[in-house]
């Protein structure tokens, strides 16, 4: 559902979640410490927590330096003044395919006459998708 958060905290050496959360929130900011303070006790001194840019906050690097935990987050600006990424841009240009909910025009189908069967002894024809038209009358449209 749009608008909750699910963290796990995972030792990378023993591929182990050691705590998983659900918040009901879209923010990850103010899930960091929890998540944090879950694990301290799997922490050793050598312990190395890293997040994302989503976890990057002032006063998230302040409380990790106060407790002596030692942490690698991405800021926000990371990919603006790392040179690989200088081409990046080109890649936003067009509308996201995953994010994009407008629908998309139907291409329509126009059949022709030689593509109906006509069944004179039933008196009816058949369209393209199987289905049968009974009638008994001719019709005339605009000389047709």
């Amino acid at each position: 559902m749009q608008g909750y958060c699910g963290v796990a905290t995972v030792d990378a050496e023993h591929q182990v979640i050691v705590d998983a959360q659900a918040h009901g929130t879209g923010s990850e900011q103010a899930l960091l410490l929890p998540a944090v303070r879950a694990a301290q006790a799997h922490m050793s001194e050598d312990t190395v927590i890293t997040a994302d840019a989503g976890y990057h906050s002032e006063s998230n690097l302040k409380a990790l330096a106060e407790m002596g935990v030692n942490a690698v987050i991405a800021d926000n600006q990371r990919r603006q003044r790392d040179p690989r990424l200088a081409g990046q841009g080109k890649h936003r240009m067009g509308t996201d395919p995953l994010h994009d909910k407008t629908r998309k025009p139907s291409k329509t189908v126009l059949f022709g006459p030689e593509d109906f069967r006509h069944d004179a002894l039933r008196r009816c024809c058949t369209c393209p998708a199987g289905h049968t038209a009974q009638g008994g009358h001719e019709a005339q449209q605009r000389g047709y």
